[in-house]
């Protein structure tokens, strides 16, 4: 014959299961969807500091830990002689966001700024016979746009591109993580981020995208 459990440890029994279960249920991630959108690109700037690349687009801001070597490539004397590709961005259901870059230098260039090249790590491309390319991922977090609108950011593209952009989503279509940009203009027109002045990234033809804006 078996005993029942005295009154408080059945409850203390029950509550211990329905908070099992519960944790169960907590661990077992939403179901998330990929869906595909295309973002138009209107600024790229770089921080002061150095440490932070920003790019200003129709729908959201997408602000990345600038890589050293992009810095540096950005800051030589050849930047005037670059060009450059954006490739496909994703973005987690957090709004964690990778993507792809390029820098490329043409043909044409002399022993010392290939030399200056190299030692920057730009390497042959193999798309175009004597130039040369850097290539790199560059990661970060995606942010509601807020106040900061596009049209009111200086801008260093000749004209808007598009980039394809991949985004987790989670079925319940709640947005996570949707966090506003820390992106603001000063009163005297300046580009902030925070407290830390932004300027726009000047190469000519800029950072292009794979998918010219129509």
């Amino acid at each position: 014959m078996s005993r029942r459990a005295p009154p408080r440890r059945r409850e203390f029994l029950f509550a211990l299961g329905a908070a099992s279960l519960l944790g169960a249920c907590a661990s077992q991630p939403e179901p998330l969807t990929v869906t595909t959108y295309h973002e138009t690109l209107t600024s790229l700037l770089l921080s002061q500091d150095r440490q932070h690349l920003v790019v200003i687009g129709e729908h959201y801001h997408y602000i990345f830990d600038a890589p050293t070597p992009l810095v540096d490539a950005l800051a030589s004397p050849l930047h005037a002689q670059m060009e450059g590709e954006l490739g496909r961005f994703t973005v987690a259901a957090d709004g964690r966001t990778q993507g792809d870059y390029a820098l490329i230098l043409p043909t044409g260039l002399n022993e010392a700024e290939r030399a200056q090249a190299v030692a920057l790590g730009f390497q042959a491309d193999l798309a175009s016979a004597g130039g040369l390319r850097m290539t790199g991922r560059i990661a970060g977090q995606r942010y509601l746009q807020g106040t900061v609108k596009a049209h009111r950011v200086r801008t260093s593209l000749n004209h808007p591109y598009t980039v394809e952009i991949q985004a987790e989503q989670p079925r319940s279509e709640q947005v996570a993580h949707a966090l506003v940009t820390p992106v603001s203009t000063a009163a005297n027109g300046v580009t902030l981020l925070y407290y830390v002045v932004l300027a726009p990234i000047i190469v000519p033809f800029a950072l292009l995208s794979r998918e010219r804006a129509k």
